[in-house]
Parts: structure tokens; sequence; C-alpha cells
């Protein structure tokens, strides 16, 4: 779509003009109101007031300025633009670590989400707060690109001691970790004992980590290198929906994974 010069325009002035087009929707207001309410000098008002008036943003009827019909659909329109960046602006810190061609999700849906991020007092926030759900959780199903050993200590306590279900849905790196480094080797094995206990390689790279913790709690979670950056947490029922949709792609790509192969010898067909 071709953008103009004209909309390049008016979206200018729809910026600058912003806090008069606001006082305006609400209801009409005639001069000295405006000069009241904005706090403004009357000659920025009167050149304001041309401007708008010249693309027919505002109209002016028995000593009172309106905005018009056209006017109130862009100011909608404007206004909703200006909450999506606003929204966007809160997420850089996740987003930075995100390709927009792999993560479609509407960031609408994150309005009430918690951002968890390294601080000086406490660099690994995201592992911790993931260590947490996991220990309130008595089901856990998710797409890991990277393992940590807190988190799969926790996983396991919960599955072997607690009785909890995991499904998880991973890397063969990862699988190769689980089974070489000794750090998780024979609690790797123990949990293969266990039918609560289902994991999955997908041939190929999983670029986020994707959490649903008793079917209530969705995690999402960026690294770089294997090192946590960014984790968002929210309840939103629009993104658990998103969260099982996007584990179960994986899912129907991937092979179960049984101890000591990488290789699976059934196809999941995606259940």
């Amino acid at each position: 779509m071709e953008v103009t010069d004209a909309a390049l325009e008016i979206v200018d002035l729809l910026g600058r003009r912003w806090e008069i087009l606001m006082c305006l929707v609400e209801e009409p207001c005639d001069k000295r109101t405006l000069i009241d309410e904005l706090d403004i000098p009357r000659s920025t008002l009167d050149r304001a007031v041309r401007e708008l008036e010249a693309v027919e943003l505002l109209t002016y009827t028995e000593g009172e300025y309106a905005v018009t019909s056209k006017g109130e659909y862009l100011v909608y329109s404007f206004s909703t633009f200006l909450e999506r960046t606003e929204q966007t602006l809160e997420l850089e810190s996740f987003l930075q670590w995100m390709s927009i061609d792999e993560f479609s999700l509407d960031l609408r849906h994150l309005e009430d989400s918690k951002l968890f991020l390294p601080e000086s007092h406490d660099p690994y926030a995201m592992v911790n707060q993931h260590v947490k759900a996991l220990e309130k959780a008595n089901t856990f199903r998710g797409l890991l690109p990277v393992v940590g050993l807190h988190a799969f200590e926790m996983g396991y306590e919960q599955v072997v001691e607690r009785g909890a279900r995991h499904e998880v849905i991973t890397e063969p790196g990862v699988i190769e970790t689980l089974q070489s480094d000794e750090s998780y080797t024979s609690m790797y094995q123990e949990l293969h004992k266990i039918d609560r206990f289902d994991v999955f390689v997908y041939e190929g790279s999983i670029p986020y980590f994707v959490g649903v913790f008793d079917d209530e709690t969705v995690q999402i979670g960026v690294d770089e290198g294997g090192e946590p950056r960014a984790l968002l947490e929210t309840d939103c029922p629009e993104i658990r929906t998103w969260a099982h949709e996007t584990i179960d792609e994986y899912e129907q790509q991937a092979t179960r994974v049984f101890p000591n192969a990488l290789q699976s010898v059934q196809p999941t067909n995606g259940v």
C-alpha cells in the first residue's frame, strides 16, 4: 500500500494537535473554553484550528468548534495506534530479541503481562520466575529451546516426588546435553521411567520458550546464545490459546524421545 503525502501530513497534524482534538472529541467547545482548558495562547489555538479545518477534521458552528465525523474516525484510529506504540515501547526489552517473522502474536493481548528482566541484584530473574511457576504447577507443557540445571531440577522434583505431569518439545542439542552431561543424566533417565514425563525432539530451531502451567499461566521467554534475556508471564485466555496452538504445531513435526536415543521409534502424529 502506497502512503501519500496527504496521509502523512494528517498523521503529523494528529500528533501535533492531539490535545485539542481530544478535548473537542468529548464535546464541542468555544474558543475561550479551549484556551482556558488547554492553557495555550490564543494565537496558537487560532493556528491549530485553521490547520484542522483545512483538512476537515474540525468544523465551526454557532460559536463552537467540533470534531467532524472524519475527524472522529481518525482520532479513534490514531488513539489505537498510540496505544500500540506505547505497548511496543513497554515491551521493547522483550521484543528486541524476537523476529517479527517468528512472533506473530497480537501484542494487545500482552497488555497486562508481567515482564521479567535481568537485574543487578537478580541477574537470573527470568529463570527464578520460571522455577517458581514450575514449583506451583501440577502440569506443564512447553517449548524448550535451552535447558538450565535449576529449572530441570525443579521439574524433576515435581514429576518424581510430587506427581506432576510434564510434556516438553525441545531441540536435539538439549537432548544431547540431558543424555551426556552428568549433571542431568541420572535425573533424565529416572524421569523416563515415569509415564507422566514426555519429551519430543523437533529437528530444527525453536526460536523462543513457551510454557503453559496448569493450563492457566503462560510464560514466553527469549534468550541469546543460551543466556536468558527476558520473560513475559500472563494468564490472558487469548495468549493461552495461542500458546497451545504454537506448541501443537511443533509437536506435530516432532518425534517422541526414549531413553538413550536421539531418534524416536514412534511418531507423535500430534498426540
